[in-house]
């Protein structure tokens, strides 16, 4: 069997690079500290799974003002909304009920350890209903913290998302992702579209739906845009989409492959594979479709780039050494290092906008899993062990979460786990084919009444 300059036969190589696209390798975006080369034979990978420190908070029943008690469209109170954010954040341990009763009005007293109590009175003002939220020390009795949040008409989900991110910065320090979505692709039968889905697996529906395929969204910094891997011209492209206006443009020029788009922190330039002599290079190109820069040069297929979180360096997925490996590297192509030393093959690497832990796939028994490790490699963990074939981790805006797609059955649906590898659950379901999600940035604009 003839191989390329690699070492590894074109046939394999090639598959790798379609399972490649089809899988849609995700980002990782890499720290500022160097990383040395360690022995394959120092690597050890650990299962780990835990259950991450926890505020015991309590919530109290709502108290309605001259409005009947509440339920979304869903079906849920405001209240199990709140409940279930709070919940889902993986900050909290959350009690519920107690509210004041009485003429006037006495307070129950929390479960004892309570350091925080939420309460919250629904009411109409000025002909719109609205909450008055409000959070305290259970320990004082101090307020930390009072607002009035508008609920729509009819009220939707979405206050109580507000209220709860609000809640988590208040009591943290630390974003909230209550209000992010999940961008996907979904396949049924021969339709392909781009989908989006609330973070709580609520509210999913359609972003674009081409009539071709489409692969590896990538949210713009800001919220108000999406890049992605396009086949609507005959070969992978990279495109972008505008969320308020649905237009679309080219972003890779229009000679060679194009494909797994990522951002820059600054919404500036986007990192891609891009192939044009039958080898795929990292390059980093214009957003609005400008001048493109190649940064690497190897006889192997490097592909799958990101920015580390603040924009110095890159990580890529590289075939050089024999097999698909994580690979880093400074923004200007230098200084290229290897970090993956465990499995077989190690895949989507994707970067904590903390910056302290690495998602990536590595393969064990011919299935991939979710594992994460220290940006120089360290520590590798696996989080998904015996639970089907999973493929694309992508990392929540707070750190602490993570989406990937998981294969048990036909089908692939799209889930999320806590940053140790518990709280799993799945947020779509049905027949079809839902996978390369993409986590959205804290800030999100809603498009404009009849946008995609």
């Amino acid at each position: 069997m003839s191989c390329d300059r690699s070492g590894r036969a074109p046939a394999a190589r090639h598959a790798w690079f379609v399972r490649f696209l089809s899988v849609s390798a995700s980002a990782l975006a890499c720290s500022t500290a160097s990383a040395p080369v360690r022995a394959q034979s120092e690597a050890r990978i650990e299962i780990r799974s835990g259950a991450l420190f926890k505020i015991p908070a309590h919530i109290e029943d709502f108290q309605y003002d001259g409005v009947s008690p509440i339920r979304f469209s869903t079906g849920e109170s405001p209240e199990e909304v709140l409940v279930s954010d709070l919940t889902k954040a993986d900050f909290f341990a959350i009690t519920r009920g107690g509210a004041p009763v009485g003429n006037p009005p006495v307070s129950l007293p929390p479960p004892q350890g309570t350091r925080a109590i939420v309460s919250a009175t629904i009411r109409i003002r000025d002909g719109r209903t609205t909450l008055a939220g409000n959070l305290r020390d259970a320990t004082t009795g101090n307020r930390i913290f009072a607002n009035e949040y508008p609920m729509g008409g009819p009220p939707d989900r979405r206050s109580m998302h507000v209220f709860a991110d609000e809640i988590v910065l208040y009591l943290t320090g630390e974003q909230g992702v209550a209000q992010t979505r999940i961008a996907f692709v979904r396949n049924w039968g021969r339709s392909r579209e781009l989908a989006v889905i609330d973070y709580d697996g609520s509210n999913e529906r359609q972003l674009y739906h081409p009539m071709t395929i489409v692969l590896s969204p990538a949210w713009a910094p800001g919220g108000d845009r999406i890049a992605f891997t396009s086949f609507g011209e005959g070969e992978a492209a990279v495109v972008g989409l505008n969320l308020q206006s649905g237009k679309t443009w080219r972003i890779s020029p229009r000679t060679g492959m194009s494909s797994s788009p990522r951002w820059s922190p600054d919404g500036k330039a986007i990192a891609y594979g891009r192939s044009t002599d039958g080898n795929t290079e990292i390059c980093v190109g214009d957003p609005n479709g400008g001048a493109v820069t190649q940064l690497t040069f190897n006889p192997g297929i490097d592909t799958a780039p990101c920015f580390s979180p603040d924009g110095s360096r890159i990580t890529f997925t590289s075939d050089r050494s024999g097999t698909p490996q994580v690979y880093v590297m400074d923004r200007d192509g230098s200084n290229v290092v290897r970090i993956t030393f465990v499995g077989k093959e190690s895949d989507s690497p994707d970067w904590s906008p903390k910056g302290d832990l690495i998602a990536f796939v590595c393969m064990f028994d011919d299935v991939y899993d979710i594992c994460t490790m220290h940006p120089d490699g360290s520590d590798p963990n696996r989080l998904t062990a015996g639970e089907g074939a999973n493929e694309n981790p992508r990392w929540a805006p707070d750190g602490r979460h993570l989406v990937y797609s998981n294969l048990r059955g036909g089908d692939r649906h799209i889930c999320i786990m806590a940053v140790d590898g518990s709280g799993k659950r799945v947020l779509t379901g049905g027949k079809g084919d839902q996978y390369n999600p993409a986590w959205s940035p804290s800030a999100v604009r809603e498009p404009e009444q009849g946008s995609p």
